[in-house]
């Protein structure tokens, strides 16, 4: 176990590496990366004074394979410099903030596991690569996935919010999961999203707020629609040749003229 009191600066100026090599990582102040890389590979880094990538003049590269990372904040540049992330395997859990800025990357390959607390913050369409990744997020509170991009794509969403909520905001008008939407506590908010693209299925145990969003389900096997809970859409639109089943439940669409709208396939 290593234990660090202050900011950590795990690499300054330097192409070199640190590495949690399946051992303990107690950070009090935050993980500075500036050139370099750290890694976290087995074992676990807790950090309680934010993960920065690409900060003090250089930038900075954060590399997770196995183990699981804690912070409250997740920074990714600053501005001026760029900070990468490549996440194969392991957890990374935040119990604050990610903001990945313009020319960063988050890329997953594999299938790991993202689950935040506060607000999903991008600015740049193209800054999140999910691969297999499940992102959650979840806790009690309200946040927002927003940022100057106007699309975000993950693979699976969950929402386990208990008496909170997740909204879509900033300059953000297209929300894309690539994989199953799951909303098991908590109300997701479209807000200034107008479509929202899903290509697995879409399951509903809590509540969606739809806003003037149009749900597109857009998958190339047979998809789903269900849960305890009636979604109440704006807008639906079928675009799937081996069809949509309501899955034990209803649907309601509530947008007026060509609220449904058959593509490709149906119901």
């Amino acid at each position: 176990t290593l234990r660090v009191n202050d900011n950590f600066w795990a690499m300054f100026g330097t192409n070199g590496s640190f590495r949690t090599n399946g051992e303990t990582l107690h950070a009090q102040g935050g993980v500075l990366v500036s050139g370099g890389t750290f890694i976290v590979d087995g074992g676990t880094a807790n950090i309680a004074g934010g993960l920065h990538v690409g900060i003090g003049g250089t930038n900075g590269a954060v590399s997770i394979s196995s183990g699981a990372l804690h912070t409250d904040n997740f920074n990714l540049g600053n501005g001026t410099n760029t900070g990468t992330v490549a996440h194969s395997g392991g957890t990374v859990n935040i119990s604050n903030d990610i903001y990945i800025r313009s020319g960063c990357m988050y890329t997953c390959t594999n299938s790991p596991a993202i689950n935040i607390s506060g607000n999903w913050r991008t600015d740049n369409n193209t800054s999140f690569t999910p691969a297999g990744s499940t992102v959650t997020f979840q806790t009690s509170n309200n946040s927002n996935i927003t940022g100057t991009a106007i699309s975000q794509t993950f693979n699976h969403i969950v929402l386990n919010k208990a008496a909170g909520s997740i909204a879509v905001g900033g300059s953000l008008n297209t929300i894309t999961a690539n994989g199953n939407v799951t909303f098991t506590q908590g109300t997701f908010n479209a807000g200034t999203a107008t479509v929202f693209n899903v290509y697995g299925d879409w399951t509903n145990n809590s509540a969606f707020t739809a806003a003037s969003s149009r749900v597109y389900m857009r998958g190339t096997t047979p998809q789903q629609i269900g849960g305890s809970v009636i979604t109440e859409f704006f807008g639906l639109n079928i675009v799937n040749s081996n069809h949509v089943t309501l899955s034990g439940i209803d649907a309601h669409v509530t947008g007026g003229t060509s609220a449904v709208v058959f593509s490709n396939g149906k119901i």
